[in-house]
């Protein structure tokens, strides 16, 4: 029994997503390439959101606590 094999003009051909690098010089990563001052930032400005929302929960609970012994009074 013989078989044909014939290539499949419709079948895709396979492609790689990346590029070749050179192993003795790769590439540094996206991560250091970053400024530190758009770190610090970052970090500054989550450390701010952090103070203004326990502050806005310590008021919130304030004010809870205000209604509740008021009526006790």
């Amino acid at each position: 029994m013989e078989v044909d094999i014939k290539e499949d003009e419709n079948e895709p051909k396979f492609t790689y997503p990346y590029e070749e690098v050179d192993p003795l010089n790769p590439l540094s990563p996206a991560s250091e390439s970053e400024p530190e001052d758009v770190i610090e930032m970052a970090s500054l400005s989550r450390r701010m959101c952090g103070r203004e929302t326990a502050h806005a929960l310590v008021k919130k609970k304030g004010k809870a606590k205000d209604e509740y012994y008021g009526k006790l009074i």
